[in-house]
């Protein structure tokens, strides 16, 4: 099905280590896609962030994002955003991110466990499975112990990478108390929990969490939920969209949500 009221809150540029796309790029494919709202959420590594000069990145990153929102008159609602990886492994650097600034969105996520390098390399980690993710998981739940994000992004994150190195899907009915877990103080805290639809190297797109979790979220009494296609280029900016629409209305969901100046707004699925 073909939906109207389209968003993408979760996309990168050149203001990102592994983009190499501009901005004003991004910004008019969000047009042309005919999107409703679109969010430039670059990554904020806080584990480097002092170490990285990651920070030098924010400044051009939120400089430009804020010439852009006064400047822009199109049709697309353009929202500043940031991607907060691993916020608790380094609450200063998390904070002085976000200190004087306005951002619209920000997302929370967690890429890599504590002293450890981005499950991108799990093909290199030593760690077995299920010790990985059982720190995955305990980490989320410090995350949102510190909560200063509006959005968890890719749940299951690890499993992208897991599923290269293994050849078969994670079965999360292991970690079922955890991921419940997880849900419920989502909800508790009033965070959204992002759907994922980056375009994955070995499958045509994949949702992160799967479905199950998302039916799960809805059960326990979770409404926020956000979209985004982690595009790092205009190729594949709004990726899966409808495909991420389709499965909120199978579920039960008549809306997702944006966010604008921090602030949740529901939009129609429709």
């Amino acid at each position: 099905m073909i939906y109207k009221n389209i968003s993408d809150l979760h996309t990168h540029c050149e203001f990102s280590f592994d983009s190499s796309e501009a901005p004003d790029k991004m910004l008019k494919r969000a047009e042309e896609l005919n999107l409703k709202y679109y969010a430039l959420t670059d990554h904020c590594e806080c584990h480097v962030y002092f170490k990285d000069k990651v920070y030098e990145d924010m400044d051009r990153a939120y400089k430009w994002m804020s010439e852009a929102q006064k400047e822009y008159k199109g049709p697309v609602k353009f929202l500043k955003g940031i991607e907060l990886g691993q916020p608790s492994q380094d609450m200063k650097a998390a904070l002085h991110a976000l200190n004087g600034r306005e951002y619209d969105i920000v997302l929370g996520s967690l890429h890599n466990i504590k002293d450890e390098e981005d499950f991108f390399f799990w093909h290199r980690m030593s760690m077995d499975v299920d010790y990985g993710l059982d720190r995955y998981f305990r980490e989320i739940l410090e995350m949102l112990d510190n909560k200063i994000f509006d959005s968890l992004t890719h749940l299951t994150y690890p499993a992208r990478y897991i599923y290269c190195e293994c050849g078969e899907d994670i079965n999360y009915k292991r970690y079922i108390a955890q991921v419940e877990e997880v849900l419920k103080k989502l909800i508790k805290k009033g965070c959204a929990l992002e759907v994922n639809m980056k375009k994955d190297f070995i499958k045509l797109y994949d949702i992160h969490p799967d479905i199950e979790i998302f039916k799960m979220y809805k059960s326990l009494g979770g409404r926020l939920v956000t979209i985004g296609s982690d595009a790092h280029d205009t190729a594949f900016l709004g990726h899966g969209m409808n495909e991420a629409l389709d499965m909120l209305k199978n579920i039960g969901f008549d809306s997702y949500t944006v966010f604008e100046k921090r602030k949740p707004i529901q939009i129609a699925i429709e």
